[in-house]
């Protein structure tokens, strides 16, 4: 086979695959479908779960699976330039869904502490405010108390140790938190890595809620 044939040959293969190849408005949908999926598989892992409302779980792989369903039709009529300019403006509606709901998990992801603080504070806001209650906490334990509760209750060795362990793991993390920037706005969205420490943080402040629960509880068993 010439010289001449082989480059021919190449060229042929070259152009096919940049024809093949999807338009850049296809290959960002693409890629914001294969984010956000990697991004709730963590969200929604075991160990996160505790975080959520009844039922908000269900919705939001329920809007995860509306993104791949549109982003696998996209990908499949829209390969190519040809392709996309014969219903550009479709195309780029479904590719703008896609961004759209994948934001919108984000936000419910990023800024959903539901079992800590209202809905509606930034990562930042809620962790400053969460923090600030632990610590009240931590420091009515000097005393020997439960200084949150409505009722006068004093708090065990056990659970004192305890909230003292949590505090001490919590207290740094957040210092740490509320210096990145990223953390106390709603735009751009978390990394993965962000969010996984902003859950640990609350899944610690939600154990120290839960001993607060749990004392508040017996007391009032005892006065029955």
């Amino acid at each position: 086979m010439s010289t001449n044939t082989l480059e021919q040959l190449k060229q042929a293969k070259s152009a096919l695959e940049a024809e093949r190849k999807p338009v850049s408005h296809v290959q960002e949908a693409v890629k914001a479908t294969k984010d956000i999926t990697q991004f709730v598989k963590f969200a929604l892992s075991k160990e996160n779960r505790w975080i959520f409302q009844a039922g908000e779980q269900d919705s939001i792989v329920s809007i995860l699976a509306e993104i791949n369903r549109t982003n696998k039709e996209l990908y499949n009529k829209c390969r190519t330039p040809e392709h996309f300019n014969r219903d550009a403006t479709r195309y780029l509606k479904m590719k703008n869904h896609i961004i759209r709901k994948s934001e919108c998990i984000h936000f419910s992801l990023d800024q959903g502490f539901y079992a800590t603080e209202p809905l509606g504070f930034s990562a930042g806001k809620a962790i400053a405010l969460s923090l600030k209650q632990i610590r009240k906490i931590r420091d009515g334990h000097q005393q020997g108390k439960w200084t949150r509760l409505p009722i006068d209750v004093n708090v065990d060795d056990s659970a004192k140790t305890e909230v003292e362990k949590i505090y001490a793991e919590s207290a740094p993390l957040a210092e740490k938190l509320l210096k990145n920037e990223n953390i106390g706005n709603f735009d751009p969205p978390m990394t993965i890595e962000e969010v996984q420490y902003v859950y640990k943080f609350f899944h610690n402040v939600h154990q120290i809620q839960e001993l607060e629960q749990q004392a508040l509880t017996d007391a009032l068993s005892k006065k029955t």
